[in-house]
């Protein structure tokens, strides 16, 4: 578990870095609008599902009902006052596929994950952003931002290689959200929905041996995981960004809550449709 910064090759993760960082200059104005649209849509719900809540108090609005209270009980508490309790109190983990499977679109996956990050912290929603591969045996989980951190220049340091294993990468992610105290916990997976690690999983039906963390048995796993973190009442939506591919086993993993973004100004409107499925 690392801080932000690239994980496996500084070196080329430094490179991919800049590589990011000029990706999204190039599409900087038109960003900054995704942003403020998907901002504006995240604050209309926020009040919208605000609950109000008036309580008595000896100033601010006189309570008409209230008022023999002071006459015949010398109770000046004829006022009322308004008190905000945000529905919404919630925290954002977005985890991120970071395996060699993304290679190719690991700029983009950069943005629309950065885009996101945003427009929740705009709103001072306690966001963290990881990200996660499998190295030899082992899931290396990358934090690219804190639940405390404003800044979310550091999702830019995204770099991918590796493997993939999907399900132990929700799984442990689960366990650190349990650090987060909100009433509200979402979770957003931004992966491909094709798990792969050269570690094999133990064969249910064959004590003693192991099949491939590939296909379907990897999906399922995956799939189990999901169905594990909804039942402890976390929120979990599936994000898949750019490609056609493995469309069914996401919609095996992730069901309704599942979201194909072939462009970031799709997240203005559809995202939030998906979060409160």
């Amino acid at each position: 578990l690392g801080g932000a910064g690239p994980s496996g090759n500084d070196e080329e993760g430094a490179h991919q870095a800049k590589i990011n960082l000029k990706y999204n200059a190039q599409y900087r104005q038109r960003n900054r609008m995704i942003i403020a649209r998907l901002t504006q849509n995240i604050a209309r719900i926020l009040e919208r599902d605000s609950e109000i809540e008036t309580v008595k108090s000896s100033q601010n609005s006189l309570l008409a009902g209230q008022c023999w209270r002071g006459v015949y009980l010398k109770d000046d508490r004829i006022f009322g006052k308004q008190l905000y309790h945000d529905q919404f109190d919630l925290s954002f983990d977005i985890l991120v596929d970071a395996s060699a499977s993304q290679l190719k679109r690991q700029s983009e996956i950069a943005q629309a994950t950065y885009i996101l990050a945003k427009a929740f912290t705009n709103n001072n929603i306690a966001v963290r952003v990881l990200t996660y591969k499998s190295i030899r045996e082992y899931l290396v989980l990358n934090i690219l931002k804190g639940y405390q951190v404003k800044s979310c220049e550091g999702i830019f340091s995204y770099y991918a290689s590796g493997f993939n294993r999907d399900g132990l990468a929700v799984r442990t992610t689960l366990g650190l959200m349990e650090e987060s105290h909100h009433r509200q916990k979402y979770l957003i997976v931004i992966t491909d929905g094709n798990p792969s690690d050269i570690v094999g999983i133990k064969n249910t039906k064959r004590l003693g041996r192991t099949m491939d963390y590939a296909g379907r048995a990897a999906v399922l796993d995956l799939a189990q995981e999901v169905t594990k973190g909804k039942s402890q009442g976390i929120k979990i939506v599936g994000l898949l960004i750019g490609r056609d591919e493995n469309l069914d086993s996401f919609e095996t993993v992730f069901g309704h809550n599942r979201l194909h973004l072939k462009d970031p100004i799709d997240m203005t409107d559809s995202l939030l449709r998906a979060l409160r499925q």
